[in-house]
């Protein structure tokens, strides 16, 4: 529905691996929706926003900060392909693949058909499966995605070394990020989230957090891996990698992100049924596949 979401979570696959919205949802009454891709750029990251504000008007858009670390180009196929080929046609799927890849491929995301040029002799109907994106699929809950695996977690000291020209790219890219959210009356959250490498960005943490006040004294940040033994968030059962909690864990942690947001916005703005009906129904349809 449109104007329905009250808070949109942005990022790589930290979001839709472990913000669980119907769960979140059921802990806060707030209507929240992952809007991320794997190992999403900063730079793609803007873009989608933009998408999104075309039929929402969120009143927090909540920014996960994993790839604050991380170089933007050039993008694996992977990122490209994951992060642009999925948009809905328009200007902000333009501008992602402008500022994504290179003028050669331009053409190939713009019409991701053209991908299948060196084997056309190879293809067959199991290529196109849409199923896999279809809003029911049984593990795709309003951006969240679910996954049951196990594999426990040791809990890691290593940290990422500050690199000051990466840094200034990225804090460029949030604060654009920062602006087009504020520009359209959204307050901005910026998160990082549970993993088992606690300390990896410290340092650009530290670095972040004096410029995000003196530029942006509005932003709030939520350091969600400090507050594991809070949530109830175990390593040994709640993970499914170093990095993204599985299905038990990511309960938890929503469940425990509801409550944080609810303490500290306004939200939700509007009760109504109508716009609550598709996050109950897709909790329903949730806990029906976790049975």
């Amino acid at each position: 529905h449109s104007d329905s979401v009250e808070v949109l979570f942005l990022g790589t696959s930290l979001v839709h691996a472990n913000v669980n919205p119907p769960v979140l949802w059921e802990a806060s009454g707030i209507r929240a929706y992952d809007l991320s891709g794997s190992e999403q750029s900063l730079l793609t990251t803007r873009p989608y926003l933009e998408e999104a504000l075309r039929t929402q008007a969120p009143s927090v858009v909540a920014l996960d900060l994993h790839m604050l670390s991380a170089s933007n180009l050039p993008l694996s196929e992977n990122q490209k392909r994951s992060n642009l080929t999925m948009m809905p046609f328009g200007v902000p799927k333009l501008k992602a693949i402008g500022v994504a890849t290179p003028a050669s491929e331009w053409p190939r995301y713009l019409s991701p058909l053209q991908q299948f040029h060196s084997r056309w002799g190879e293809l067959r109907r199991k290529d196109f499966s849409p199923n896999k994106w279809r809003p029911e699929s049984k593990n795709l809950f309003l951006g969240y995605r679910k996954v049951d695996k196990v594999a426990p977690q040791d809990s890691s000291a290593e940290s990422r070394p500050f690199d000051e020209a990466l840094y200034v790219q990225n804090y460029r890219a949030i604060s654009g990020i920062i602006e087009v959210a504020q520009a359209a009356n959204a307050e901005v959250l910026l998160m990082v989230g549970p993993s088992s490498r606690v300390h990896l960005q410290d340092q650009w943490i530290e670095r972040l957090k004096p410029d995000i006040a003196r530029d942006y004294p509005n932003v709030r940040f939520l350091e969600t891996q400090l507050s594991q033994v809070e949530m109830g968030v175990d390593y040994r059962t709640d993970y499914y990698d170093e990095l993204h909690l599985n299905s038990v864990g990511a309960e938890k942690y929503s469940s425990w992100l509801g409550r944080q947001l609810a303490g500290q916005y306004d939200l939700p703005r509007v009760k109504s049924d109508r716009l609550d009906g598709a996050w109950r129904q897709e909790l329903a349809r949730y806990r029906r596949a976790r049975r």
